[in-house]
């Protein structure tokens, strides 16, 4: 392990003109904070911290005043067995703390590897990122492309790709002097677009945006401001005045002014986080952020800007998707209690979010398969002999497990590390093993082509044997000489065709002798297309029933007991309903189950094998073959018992519609003292429904009464569930209880 003393950084600090003054950037904090001797200017606007290699800000070695760069160079080990034939000798990453107090320039990032178009005196280019550096070096600092990842410490806003579409349309339509910045022309025809040319009509409404006159788009933003002060508030909040007086007041009369009605407008919380990926138009407003990209410093800029604005090349290599402001977000994931890792779909870099408690003593930083650059930002820790605090930054090797001491026990701790986003050392193993398949997988197809060669040569010379034999006796045969070709006669036939004049089995035939004979005219394939059209309709209005994956609930192989969701009698009623009404259930079986194409089923069928538990079923599984064939899913229920019910009662109680709970909130005030004053739920429903009356002579009903009419419901006629209420009270259903069945009826109920 290096020694981590010696890793310590120290990072460049770029005062541009956006960036907020003195002791209120987040950058002039960190900094003052590890180093008590930096000496805050308040009136200089301290913008990025760069934290890297990046030759426009390289990080040096905290120590010795090395440059990261060649410490790298000269000790190559650091970047781990994949880093160097990935990315070189060089960070693939580029880690930033942004504190902004006005809004960033309009921008974009070229693709790496996507051609795009710059117009140069009437002369086309097709240019990538790295062809735009050779040309323009001094415009284009470096060739690879530069998609970012933000993560908010404070309120955080942004614009950020295209709207969508209705609401540019909205926009344009409705503010008069964005419709004459813009043009009549190319809004009619934007809002006349079809789904193939609304890029095409986008990008000509956003060329005509930015290339507009300066005069008048001073002119119009001048009037839009003027006419803001005497609406209403909703009008104002709709038409974002107060961002549009503010961008005003730092860049007046610039035309990115008017871009706030064509992009999105986002806003992060503390810990949330956007992706902003090559080709998207975006512009960060206000806030402090972590920042994290790939390892360059390529822009091109339209607007909200004093600096050179490049429309000609923005404008081609733009990204003119319209998509919502939600789908820029990035989710973490959870790697550890402490840890969220932001991991965006690129390979160049990924951020974790390390936020220890008040009260936790030490903590393990986990090994990375590439170098990695940590930050602290809140908090104090020891590590080996050295204190690091708020501002720290280190320089850790990949594959190196850093533990330290946390010193600050009632504050929490937060950090940020930053690495490249590489496969882990799983998924390495699993991409060898797709390739040994891979290769094992062409390997068989090279040995199966060469054997097919072989038996293709040996039917040849079967053929033409049989062929020589064949024509001979041809010769000698008088009228069927008539009927047969000669291959002297006719030397372009092929194998193929004398196989079948001379009822050769092909190699087809040969190889499957069980194939079924061809289809001899086109009413049977006609037939047969109907056939099989009627049976993929069948199969796909078949509902699918999907266990939730909890745990390991609703399964027979019950390894953790207390990961299982329990599941009740009244969950498969529940089913029931959800079958016959879909969404306008009162219940849904979301809670264990998942049911798709409800209302398609002419059938529901529960299968309730009562006093054995999934234990009994697996271990004398070969005794229930048809059910195991037949039933693809089998669950333990709950036994009522447990909790104070019996089997007649939970199939009785079906959940009662609105209109029946009127009827007795309306009879006893509420569905609570119907409860109490019966007592009995068997009661109750005998109360609210009429119920068959049973002889006294008879145990059971002679006649089948399973489709007796009952009166409907505001939702469904209850003769269509499975079972009557009646069948479900008086007959103890869906099994009949009798003898000893009936003496156990309070047991388990699988």
């Amino acid at each position: 392990m290096i020694c981590i003393l010696k890793m310590e950084l120290k990072c460049t600090i770029q005062m541009y003109d956006w960036g907020k003054r003195g002791m209120n950037s987040i950058v002039a904090s960190l900094i003052k904070s590890a180093n008590a001797d930096f000496i805050v200017d308040e009136q200089k606007t301290y913008a990025e911290l760069w934290m890297g290699t990046h030759k426009n800000g390289p990080s040096y070695l905290k120590d010795t005043d090395v440059p990261l760069q060649k410490y790298i160079q000269e000790n190559i080990e650091t970047l781990g067995g994949n880093g160097v034939q990935m990315f070189g000798s060089n960070l693939s990453f580029l880690f930033k703390v942004l504190s902004i107090s006005k809004a960033l320039s309009i921008q974009v990032h070229p693709d790496k590897h996507k051609s795009v178009v710059r117009y140069n005196q009437s002369v086309v280019f097709q240019k990538k990122a790295k062809e735009l550096h050779e040309l323009y070096p001094d415009i284009y600092k470096d060739p690879n492309h530069k998609p970012e990842l933000a993560i908010a410490l404070c309120p955080f806003e942004a614009l950020c790709g295209f709207r969508p579409l209705d609401e540019i349309k909205d926009y344009l339509n409705n503010i008069s002097e964005l419709f004459a910045v813009v043009g009549e022309t190319n809004v009619h025809r934007l809002s006349q677009a079809a789904d193939s040319t609304i890029s095409d009509a986008l990008q000509q409404c956003f060329y005509s945006l930015m290339t507009c006159d300066s005069n008048k788009v001073t002119q119009q933003l001048r009037s839009l401001i003027d006419r803001l002060h005497n609406t209403d508030d909703s009008y104002r909040q709709w038409i974002k005045a107060d961002l549009l007086e503010r961008l005003h007041g730092d860049y007046p009369g610039d035309v990115g002014c008017f871009a706030i009605y064509l992009f999105n407008y986002v806003t992060l919380q503390p810990g949330e986080a956007i992706y902003i990926g090559p080709n998207v138009p975006h512009a960060y407003l206000s806030g402090d952020c972590i920042e994290c990209m790939a390892c360059s410093d390529n822009v091109i800029r339209a607007g909200l800007t004093p600096k050179l604005k490049d429309v000609e090349t923005l404008i081609q290599v733009l990204s003119f998707e319209c998509k919502s402001s939600s789908v820029k977000k990035i989710q973490p994931f959870r790697e550890d209690t402490f840890t969220q890792v932001f991991r965006p779909p690129v390979s160049e870099f990924a951020v974790a979010k390390i936020t220890l408690p008040p009260g936790r003593p030490s903590y393990s930083l986990k090994p990375r398969n590439s170098p990695s650059i940590l930050l602290i930002v809140g908090g104090k820790a020891k590590i080996s002999s050295k204190i690091f605090s708020r501002g720290s930054v280190l320089f850790i090797p990949a594959n190196d497990e850093v533990e330290m001491k946390v010193l600050c026990g009632c504050h929490p701790m937060l950090m940020f590390q930053a690495f490249s986003n590489e496969p882990t050392t799983k998924q390495l193993q699993r991409l060898e093993k797709k390739k040994a398949k891979m290769a094992a997988f062409l390997e068989i197809a090279r040995l199966n082509d060469k054997d097919k060669e072989t038996k293709m040569e040996a039917l040849k010379q079967i053929v033409a044997t049989d062929g020589s034999s064949n024509l001979n006796d041809s010769n000698m045969a008088g009228d069927n000489s008539t009927r047969k070709r000669s291959c002297e006669k006719n030397s372009d036939v092929t194998c193929s065709e004398i196989c079948k004049e001379e009822n050769v089995p092909d190699k087809s035939e040969l190889q499957d002798n069980n194939k079924k004979p061809r289809l001899s005219d086109s009413k049977q394939y006609a037939n047969l297309k109907e056939e099989l059209r009627k049976r993929k309709k069948r199969l796909q209005a078949i509902p699918r029933l999907t266990l939730k994956a909890v745990g390991e609930n609703a399964t027979l192989n019950i390894r953790n007991m207390e990961k299982r969701i329990p599941i009740f009698l009244s969950d498969i009623q529940h089913l029931l309903l959800y079958s016959l009404l879909g969404h306008h259930s009162p219940y849904l079986p979301a809670r264990w189950c998942q049911l798709e194409k409800y209302n398609k089923i002419s059938h529901t069928v529960v299968f309730v094998l009562e006093g054995l538990s999934s234990y009994h079923y697996v271990a004398y599984e070969s005794m229930f073959p048809h059910i195991v064939s037949n039933l693809k899913h089998r669950l333990e229920v709950i036994t009522p018992t447990v909790y104070g019910a019996s089997i007649t009662e939970e199939l009785a109680a079906v959940p009662l519609t609105g209109t029946q709970s009127d009827k007795l909130i309306k009879q006893y005030g509420s569905l609570e003292t119907a409860l109490q004053t019966n007592g009995n739920v068997i009661k109750l429903l005998r109360s609210v429904f009429p119920m068959h009356s049973i002889n006294s002579d008879e145990k059971f009903p002679t006649k089948n009464s399973s489709n007796r009419t009952l009166p409907p419901t505001d939702k469904f006629c209850r003769t269509k569930l499975l079972l009557s209420l009646w069948q479900m009270v008086e007959e103890n259903y869906p099994v009949p209880l009798k003898g000893t069945l009936a003496e156990r009826q309070d047991l388990a109920v699988t």
